[in-house]
């Protein structure tokens, strides 16, 4: 005779191993918690819970390049060494959704010392924060700025090749504000009547 559980006996055995189960969960997600904080920390990134707006969490890309080490001429170094700008902690927390710290990467932009790949790495930031922000927030950012800050934004974006060519189809927002000659063209059937300031 063997000692087969009750239905009572079968439902407290699943309760326990559900309560088991979740127990292990939860510590894993603490300590995946723990893991990203530091991760964060050793980045200097702010954990996202601390950002603006929680929607926004650094690309692959993004993530990829505050990984990467100081080297003799990348933006970090150029940006560091000649124009004492902590380029790795402004990107950090504009890719954790700070309005302020991706304005100061666009007036960075005009301000710069950068040549080179420390340039060509800030061109690929731009594109790649106005892809991960979406049009209308980082729109939203820019068109605060001068416009002499608002062109050289422009040029860098213009020269990201993650548009494909087509900025003003995948961008409207941003493109009205980098190009607004452009931009009140299109909107006016060529008559440029229309004001983007």
């Amino acid at each position: 005779m063997t000692d087969t559980p009750t239905p009572s006996k079968n439902g407290l055995l699943r309760s326990s191993r559900l309560a088991g189960l979740e127990c292990c969960i939860n510590m894993r997600l603490g300590l995946l918690s723990i893991v990203v904080q530091i991760a964060c920390i050793a980045c200097q990134c702010a954990p996202v819970g601390h950002a603006n707006d929680s929607k926004y969490h650094p690309s692959p890309h993004i993530l990829e390049e505050l990984r990467m080490p100081d080297e003799s001429g990348d933006v970090y170094t150029q940006a560091r060494r000649y124009d004492g700008f902590n380029y790795r902690k402004t990107l950090a927390k504009a890719a954790n959704g700070d309005s302020h710290a991706l304005s100061q990467l666009f007036v960075y932009t005009h301000t710069s010392s950068l040549m080179g790949e420390g340039a060509n790495t800030h061109i690929e930031v731009l594109g790649e924060l106005l892809e991960q922000w979406g049009d209308k927030a980082y729109a939203e950012v820019l068109i605060h700025e001068t416009p002499v800050i608002r062109q050289a934004v422009a040029e860098d974006l213009n020269e990201f090749q993650g548009h494909s060519g087509r900025p003003e189809k995948r961008f409207p927002l941003t493109y009205s504000i980098c190009n607004p000659q452009k931009a009140a063209k299109q909107n006016t059937g060529g008559k440029g009547e229309r004001s983007f300031e």
